[in-house]
């Protein structure tokens, strides 16, 4: 027994009859693993994880209380975590045999939770990269980000797992994508469309008083009366996926109407805090793709909220945008593809588009068969660009950016911090 020795020297393995929250058992602390296992002659066997599982603890005599956060269903046996489980809140009271005892236990509980944090620290390695690490704790009718992380480390989607995974302080790093129209610039973390996709998002406002559910029956609206859209988009592809698009001329790829900073030339006027990757553009071989388009989705994570993931393949810091075009597609294929969003099988559908860029540009038109009224540009749930005749135009005059002239994406690899499950 571990806490018999008198030598000072403590095992890597201890072991102890005990009590756990009152009820005698056999129990056992790997602290090379962080495994805190013990069973009972009830047959209730349990096994918590320090780093994934613990908050912390606190000694008291002979007692350690445990505060953990584990899965609902655990405590069948060893492990059993169960899938993408609800996770509840959990104190749990061991009591040792002595003071001695509960000493040594704490000390291996407390060296094992610092060697975590230490090493998530030095971790910390991106001299350029924001330093403060982001908490997505989700709220609203849905939020891609926090799905894609929890998702990420086999979490069930919920406000309480994201709180945990930021108490528990583990950091990725995480692509920051900068959306930029001549000196406007407006920075993406998670996601930009036009089509199809931007229509749902804004115009089902005038429907929020019915929850989530707004997005499904407006979706089901505008499948019934599709819409196309005039346009044109340009983008640098990822390797391997080179033979989507028609080669562009370099002079073309870079014209005057391109925002000049873009083309290797100085900003007009002085910039104040970041202002985007310094990349130069020009050298770069760009393809194209003409319209109509019934959607044009980029995607920097692989779900745009709870339920729907449109880019099965995106990586949270690969310095790569995941693309979803639609250019033609029959109504009833089209509403198949809307369903088949929940698992990221769409993209194996003929009428969809889906590869990889390093860099994109977006010159968005009129809708097909209605010369006067444009589209919507969203960029992370909000209105960057808007034509004429849609929802809430009268309010264009705030956007940020025009509607019609290019709006361009490049990509800063592993620019910004985030908390998450692992």
């Amino acid at each position: 027994m571990a806490c018999k020795g008198e030598d000072g020297i403590q095992p890597l393995m201890l072991r102890e009859r005990i009590r756990v929250d009152g009820v005698a058992a056999d129990a056992s602390f790997n602290a090379s693993t962080g495994e805190l296992r013990w069973g009972s002659s009830a047959g209730v066997n349990w096994c918590l994880m320090m780093e994934s599982e613990v908050l912390g603890f606190k000694t008291k005599g002979v007692k350690i209380i445990v505060k953990a956060f584990v899965f609902a269903s655990k405590g069948a046996s060893f492990g059993a975590s169960g899938g993408k489980l609800a996770r509840t809140r959990k104190d749990f009271v061991l009591e040792m045999p002595s003071e001695q005892c509960a000493m040594i236990w704490s000390d291996k509980f407390g060296d094992l939770i610092n060697l975590f944090v230490n090493g998530l620290l030095q971790r910390e390695d991106w001299d350029t990269a924001v330093k403060v690490p982001l908490g997505i704790i989700p709220a609203g009718t849905g939020n891609g980000m926090a799905k894609s992380l929890l998702d990420s480390a086999g979490d069930s989607y919920s406000v309480s797992n994201a709180v945990f995974a930021i108490i528990r302080g583990h950091r990725r790093s995480l692509d920051v994508t900068t959306v930029q129209q001549g000196e406007a610039r407006f920075f993406s973390v998670l996601m930009l469309t036009w089509g199809f996709v931007a229509d749902v998002d804004i115009e089902s406002e005038k429907y929020r008083w019915m929850g989530s559910a707004r997005f499904d029956f407006y979706c089901f609206l505008r499948v019934v009366n599709m819409r196309k859209y005039h346009g044109n988009v340009q983008f640098v592809p990822a390797a391997g996926y080179e033979v989507y698009g028609e080669p562009l001329d370099r002079n073309e790829s870079c014209k005057d109407e391109v925002p000049e900073q873009t083309c290797g030339v100085a900003a007009r006027v002085q910039q104040c805090g970041y202002t985007g990757p310094k990349i130069s553009l020009e050298d770069l071989e760009w393809k194209s793709v003409n319209g109509p388009f019934i959607l044009v989705w980029l995607n920097n994570v692989p779900w745009s909220g709870e339920d729907v993931m449109p880019a099965p393949e995106a990586k949270f810091s690969d310095g790569f945008l995941d693309v979803v075009i639609v250019k033609d597609c029959p109504k009833t294929a089209f509403l198949s593809l809307m369903l088949k969003m929940n698992d990221g099988s769409h993209v194996k559908s003929r009428y969809v588009m889906y590869l990889k860029v390093k860099a994109f540009r977006l010159r968005p038109g009129q809708r097909v068969g209605n010369p006067d009224k444009g589209g919507i540009i969203d960029s992370d749930g909000e209105v960057i660009a808007r034509g004429e005749g849609t929802y809430e135009c009268s309010l264009q005059e705030t956007d940020l950016m025009t509607y019609g002239p290019p709006i361009q994406m490049t990509v800063d690899k592993g620019l910004a911090t985030i908390f998450s499950p692992k």
